[in-house]
């Protein structure tokens, strides 16, 4: 694969580790420390909170929110690729938190979202699953970047 493949690389990463980390969502969701898991926060979007919760909420929920975790992963190997593969973790982890910090923080309080999460628990949850989004990402990106060569 070409080194700076952007658009397949990045994506194809991100989407692999967001399926283990969307399991423990659910899991999380089943438990009760998570209310709504991150698909139907997408859905509703598009959906008022009470047509989040059949199929077709569950369908656009989860290609939006896979959509955001392509172009995610593409800015993430767009940062590794211009800044260089030095502090890649260090890196993954400012990236795991601006994206926490942007969609936590600021978009989900502007009206956009008909679901948003209700307890100090969510957040925290929903931190540390951005974190580990973040930086297994970018160890990921720069681990088939050194095999690559």
């Amino acid at each position: 694969m070409k080194e700076n493949n952007f658009f397949v690389k990045g994506p194809l990463v991100a989407l692999i580790v967001s399926v283990p980390l969307n399991i423990v969502e659910y899991l999380g969701t089943i438990v009760g420390v998570n209310n709504y898991p991150i698909w139907d926060i997408a859905a509703s979007i598009y959906f008022s909170q009470n047509n989040v919760f059949n199929m077709y909420g569950f369908i656009i929920g989860l290609v939006s929110h896979l959509t955001a975790v392509a172009v995610l992963g593409a800015g993430i190997e767009y940062v590794i690729y211009f800044t260089g593969r030095e502090y890649y973790l260090f890196k993954g982890l400012i990236i795991g938190l601006v994206f926490y910090v942007v969609l936590f923080g600021i978009l989900l309080h502007s009206g956009l979202f008909n679901i948003i999460p209700v307890t100090g628990v969510e957040y925290i949850f929903h931190l540390i699953l951005h974190i580990i989004f973040g930086v297994l990402t970018t160890w990921l990106i720069v681990k088939f970047k050194r095999n690559s060569r």
